[in-house]
């Protein structure tokens, strides 16, 4: 007998304040905890729970109609453990964090033309749980990533835009292990990685929701684990709405 049941809850909420014209603030957030149950006697050692928690506020200014500045804060946290091996040291129950930081700025030049710059700061880990009472981590690796972006949009006619941009993203990863003499735990950097794009878009607007684009895009890749890599990309893309 190989039935399983998955007993899910989820919970959500979304909670927005416009303090007054210039400052408004949005706090988004949530729980969702999948529960995987075997029927098989046999198979119950499979049975886990995967839990995930999100917490994600905004800031808006717009500090006059020409100027908008944004601020998002995203945490996430993901534990998977396993229900009979939560009071012994396995490699099956691990936990996955996420946290970034990131400011985008907005700043309409004329009523056709936009300038927008963006900066993005991301940590993650990834280890195992071990069970002390309460849950402990024990890392495996981490990354931090840099990313800065500037782009601007041309409508030079209602039915008509233009998007060029340009993106740079810097990444550095470390490896966690224990040193097999000293038995202390060891960070070492293990990667570095750099990524460039340059991109241009253009938009034909049948009516306000309907729109035929086209976009092309390079981009150079560089690791220290591998050669330079520079890949070209064209999409055609059709949005209808009936």
């Amino acid at each position: 007998l190989n039935d399983r049941d998955l007993l899910t809850f989820s919970s959500w909420g979304i909670y927005r304040h416009i303090f007054n014209p210039l400052f408004s603030l949005q706090v988004e957030g949530g729980f969702r905890n999948f529960h995987q149950v075997y029927i098989s006697n046999r198979l119950s050692a499979n049975n886990n729970h995967n839990q995930t928690y999100v917490l994600s506020p905004t800031f808006t200014w717009q500090l006059f109609s020409a100027l908008k500045i944004k601020q998002n804060y995203n945490i996430q946290a993901n534990y998977i453990y396993y229900d009979y091996e939560k009071e012994k040291e396995s490699t099956k129950n691990r936990l996955f964090r996420r946290a970034s930081s990131g400011t985008n700025i907005t700043y309409a030049l004329t009523s056709r033309i936009a300038l927008e710059g963006g900066y993005t700061y991301r940590y993650e880990d990834y280890g195992q749980l071990v069970w002390r009472e309460q849950w402990v981590q024990k890392p495996s690796w981490e990354r931090r990533t840099h990313t800065i972006g500037i782009s601007m949009e041309y409508q030079p006619t209602r039915f008509i835009s233009l998007s060029p941009g340009y993106s740079y993203q810097k990444r550095k990863s470390w490896d966690h292990f224990a040193d097999l003499v000293s038995l202390k735990e060891v960070r070492s950097l293990s990667e570095k990685y750099s990524q460039s794009t340059l991109s241009v878009a253009g938009r034909y607007y049948i009516d306000v929701l309907d729109y035929i684009m086209l976009s092309a895009a390079r981009r150079v890749q560089k690791s220290s684990q591998g050669s330079k890599e520079i890949s070209d990309y064209a999409t055609v893309s059709v949005s209808r709405n009936f």
